[in-house]
């Protein structure tokens, strides 16, 4: 049987919850913290497409603000999504 850091005080189903619960929170605490350790660093493809896309999103964004309204503004981002 493995040691846990708490102790539980309560016996039956409400022991067995709470058994349940902290070891959930703490195992995926755990696996958190190994997804974030093993990430890649972002390649110059990532951060040069990352570059290229950012004055396009700028450019849709101005758009958009100069909507006058909200059946306005729903116009023009149909009119994004279909290429204008």
């Amino acid at each position: 049987m493995r040691n846990t850091p708490f102790a539980i005080k309560d016996a039956g189903v409400l022991g067995l919850l709470a058994l349940l619960t902290a070891h959930g929170i703490l195992c995926s605490n755990s696996r958190r913290s190994d997804a974030y350790s093993s990430a890649k660093p972002r390649g110059w493809l990532d951060r040069f497409d990352t570059w290229l896309w950012r004055p396009d999103m700028r450019r849709h964004d101005e758009y958009l603000a100069q909507s006058t309204d909200v059946f306005d503004l729903e116009l023009r981002q149909r009119a994004l999504e279909r290429g204008r």
